[in-house]
C-alpha cells in the first residue's frame, strides 16, 4: 500500500511539473524570448519600406503617360495635380511658374519637380518642371525666367491623378516601422524578464 502511495505521489509531482513546464513554455513563446524575433521585426520594417516605395513610384505614372496641353488657355484642372513641362530645359537659368485664379488673385508660385520626367507627347519631348498639387477648378499659369531676358522655351501642362498614392505610402511606411518597433520592443523586454536558467524548476 505504501509503495502504490508512493507511486502515486511521484506521478502526480511528474504531472504537475509537466503541466507548470507546459504553461512556462507557452508563456515563453508568447513573450517572444527567440532572438530570431528581431529578424522578424527587420523583415516587417523592410517589407514595409519596399511595398512604401513601390506604391510612390506608381504615383508618377500618370506624368509618364501625360498628354502635355500648350499653356495658353486657361486650365481646367478640378483639383487635380497640375504638371509644368517645358520643350527645353535651362539649367543655366531659374524659372519660375506662377498660377492665378483670377484677376484679383495673388499668383501662387509653382513648387519645382523633385524628378526629372521626360514625356513625348505629339511628336515632342517635355520636360517636368513643376507639379502643382490640388490645383484650382481653374487657372492660368505662366511660366518666365528670372533674368527676364528672351525665351525661345515653350511650356505646357497635364492635369494628372493619383498622387494621392503618395499618401498612401507614407501610411504603409509608418505601420511597418511600427509594427517592427512593437515586434523588437517586445522581445527585447520578454528577453529581459526571463528567468536564470538555475531558477527554472526542473
Amino acid at each position: 500500500m505504501c509503495l502504490e502511495t508512493t507511486r502515486c505521489q511521484a506521478s502526480c509531482e511528474h504531472a504537475a511539473r509537466g503541466t507548470v513546464g507546459g504553461d512556462s513554455h507557452q508563456e515563453e513563446a508568447i513573450r517572444l524570448i527567440n532572438p530570431l524575433w528581431y529578424l522578424v521585426a527587420l523583415l516587417i520594417a523592410l517589407g514595409g519600406w519596399i511595398a512604401a516605395t513601390v506604391v510612390a513610384a506608381s504615383a508618377w505614372d500618370g506624368v509618364r503617360d501625360a498628354r502635355v496641353t500648350a499653356l495658353t488657355d486657361e486650365i481646367s484642372a478640378e483639383h487635380r495635380t497640375v504638371a509644368i513641362f517645358t520643350d527645353i530645359l535651362q539649367p543655366e537659368r531659374a524659372i519660375t511658374c506662377a498660377a492665378t485664379t483670377g484677376k484679383d488673385a495673388e499668383p501662387v508660385e509653382v513648387p519645382a519637380s523633385s524628378l526629372d520626367i521626360t514625356v513625348r507627347s505629339d511628336g515632342s519631348e517635355w520636360y517636368l518642371i513643376g507639379l502643382l498639387s490640388d490645383a484650382p477648378a481653374t487657372m492660368k499659369v505662366d511660366c518666365k525666367p528670372s533674368d527676364k531676358r528672351v525665351d525661345n522655351a515653350s511650356y505646357g501642362y497635364a492635369a494628372v491623378d493619383g498622387f494621392d498614392r503618395a499618401g498612401t505610402s507614407r501610411i504603409i511606411s509608418v505601420v511597418a516601422t511600427v509594427a517592427a518597433a512593437v515586434v523588437a520592443a517586445w522581445t527585447f523586454t520578454s528577453r529581459r524578464r526571463r528567468p536564470a536558467p538555475h531558477l527554472v524548476d526542473r
